[in-house]
């Protein structure tokens, strides 16, 4: 079984020195991270303060340069950011992009506080069954199967999200 990835962190790398035993290189905070990843700090042993804001910076960077390239999870995606882009970019150049916007509306209103990773069969069917129609309810989730298609063929998440929907003939209960 592989090794968990222990993320970045800081390690101390102490002094080098020749065979005479004297110092060629004074000890030095690094930053490492998975993949034998190992960036400087620049920072010695008294200046653990300065290395901590190092790694603060680049694990900012990290998060930059995962949102610019797309390599996210589904844990690391909002609902609400793949409905967004899809408002933005392909709704709004449909035939009818207010009817489009009140779908979503109703879908942020139920998904708008998830994660992408938290869509499921369970999380479908319990917003099937809180609309008023199994009808209204499957075409708001086709619109996020959508939107979640769209956001991962922009190469915006790593992970397929499948949307259950219910039955394309299913009647609304009489109650």
């Amino acid at each position: 079984m592989p090794e968990r990835a222990k993320g970045p962190r800081l390690w101390f790398r102490r002094a080098r020195r020749n065979s005479d035993g004297r110092i060629t290189h004074a000890g030095i905070w690094l930053i490492r991270d998975d993949g034998g990843y190992s960036e400087s700090t620049r920072c010695g042993l008294d200046d653990r303060r300065g290395a901590e804001q190092a790694l603060s910076n680049y694990i900012a960077r990290k998060q930059v340069i995962q949102a610019a390239t797309g390599k996210r999870d589904a844990a690391s995606v909002a609902v609400a950011d793949v409905v967004a882009l899809y408002l933005n970019e392909v709704a709004a150049k449909c035939a009818r992009p207010k009817e489009a916007a009140g779908r979503a509306k109703k879908l942020l209103a139920f998904f708008g506080d998830k994660r992408l990773s938290d869509v499921n069969g369970i999380l479908c069917r319990a917003y099937v069954a809180q609309r008023p129609t199994d009808a209204a309810a499957r075409r708001e989730l086709e619109d996020l199967r959508a939107a979640i298609n769209y956001h991962r063929k922009e190469g915006l998440c790593t992970d397929v999200v499948e949307i259950v929907l219910p039955d394309e003939h299913a009647h609304a209960s009489d109650g």
